[in-house]
């Protein structure tokens, strides 16, 4: 079988701003197993979180500078800090130096939980979020990225370079879809499914409690109505015979 996710948290810029910055502790370890390319995305997203402002071209072209020596990266601040036009992006462009700078230095760090704590903290993540988005939904989306990778990392109770190996497989394994079994049951949401269709549909656990009102002690109209919508999606989806258990 195959569980597909509604998102593919690996594809969000956070995510890959986090997993960058954990590379970044013990002097970038597991960052040269990525290619060039792959390199590239994640430190543009840490040039996101949190942000230099940067206009696009300059963006690409520093994370293109880092990709290839993440140990110059002081020296790829340094100059883009001396060709800084306004005096407070020159002072924005030293902070967020430094703090790169703690993090790559950290050697004194071994547990992956520990190090994400630091990292979050550090780099100021969840006030960089509250600031930058005013949508409250996607504010708190983010946050639960970090708070899912948080946690994650403290179930592992993992040394970092074992947690870098395995987000590196884990993400290896999202990005390859050479592996993926068109025979393999696919196991996913009804808002997932939506647009899709399959020969056989199994609509599970089709219950009062269960796949429907789980979390809802008081049903109004509107709950109601969408729980229709989703179990009209769900049962939809079928070209041949749809099992309803």
């Amino acid at each position: 079988y195959n569980v597909v996710a509604d998102k593919n948290i690996f594809s969000e810029g956070l995510f890959k701003a986090v997993y960058g910055y954990l590379m970044l502790i013990n002097k970038g370890y597991g960052f040269n197993k990525h290619t060039l390319e792959q390199k590239v995305e994640f430190v543009k997203a840490m040039l996101d979180y949190p942000s230099l402002y940067l206009k696009k071209a300059v963006k690409e072209k520093i994370a293109n500078d880092i990709a290839k020596d993440i140990s110059k990266a002081n020296d790829v601040f340094a100059k883009l800090a001396a060709d800084a036009d306004k005096l407070f992006k020159e002072k924005n462009i030293l902070a967020i130096a430094y703090d790169w700078r703690t993090v790559f230095n950290n050697t004194r760090l071994k547990k992956a939980d520990k190090a994400i704590s630091v990292i979050i903290e550090t780099m100021g993540l969840e006030k960089v979020i509250a600031k930058a988005s005013t949508d409250t939904h996607s504010s708190k989306s983010k946050l639960q990225i970090i708070e899912g990778i948080a946690s994650f990392a403290k179930s592992r109770k993992s040394s970092i370079n074992d947690f870098i190996d395995l987000l590196y497989n884990l993400y290896s394994k999202s990005i390859d879809q050479s592996g993926i079994d068109e025979d393999q049951i696919q196991i996913m949401s009804m808002h997932r499914a939506k647009g899709l269709e399959w020969d056989y549909v199994v609509v599970h656990d089709a219950t009062e409690g269960g796949f429907f009102g789980e979390n809802n002690t008081k049903v109004t109209d509107e709950i109601l109505e969408e729980e229709r919508r989703l179990f009209y999606v769900a049962i939809t989806r079928v070209k041949k015979h749809l099992f309803i258990v």
